[in-house]
């Protein structure tokens, strides 16, 4: 402010030599530079923390989903064998496990975002409030989607090494 007030290009001349009683009480030191200086490093080193959030957080939902669905496919591995002793084809039974495993997947997927969405824009704003921190949350609508077709990749995924695991079973074994 005091630069451009003390310019004689606004055609203010009233000022003209008045910067050097000025300075004593601005002072030399440009506190917004400062400020937007730390700010500048402040967004640089969230912005690495979430980048590692988000990786650590995609690594444990990986495992976490190749876990559960190993469970739930574990508790019907006999029954899956033993489907494939009565003739059965491979496609076949795979089509009655991923109907049982479907709905409880799409369930628990809506149960997930719902939480989330509920957590975001109910609980964490109203925390950010009480701590009066004014960060914006800007979620945008295809984020949602995306993170869907992930969970969906990576239960496919899992389901499909276990399917795989399944058909080298020997059956002759599971017989007698």
């Amino acid at each position: 402010m005091q630069r451009y007030i003390l310019t004689p290009e606004n055609m203010n001349n009233t000022t003209i030599g008045f910067n050097k009683f000025m300075t004593q009480l601005i002072g030399k030191t440009d506190y917004v530079n400062m400020k937007k200086a730390a700010v500048n490093d402040l967004i640089g080193s969230v912005l690495s923390i979430i980048v590692i959030f988000i990786i650590i957080c995609l690594f444990t939902s990986i495992i976490v989903i190749y876990l559960i669905t190993d469970m739930f496919v574990g508790k019907y591995k006999v029954f899956m064998n033993y489907m494939r002793i009565q003739g059965y084809s491979l496609q076949e039974v795979n089509a009655i496990i991923i109907w049982i495993f479907l709905p409880l997947t799409i369930l628990a997927c809506s149960l997930g975002f719902g939480l989330v969405l509920l957590t975001v824009y109910t609980i964490i704003p109203a925390a950010l409030i009480s701590l009066n921190i004014a960060v914006p949350l800007m979620l945008n609508w295809f984020m949602f989607p995306i993170i869907f077709a992930a969970v969906l990749a990576i239960f496919g995924t899992a389901y499909g090494i276990i399917i795989r695991e399944m058909s080298k079973v020997n059956l002759a074994m599971m017989m007698g």
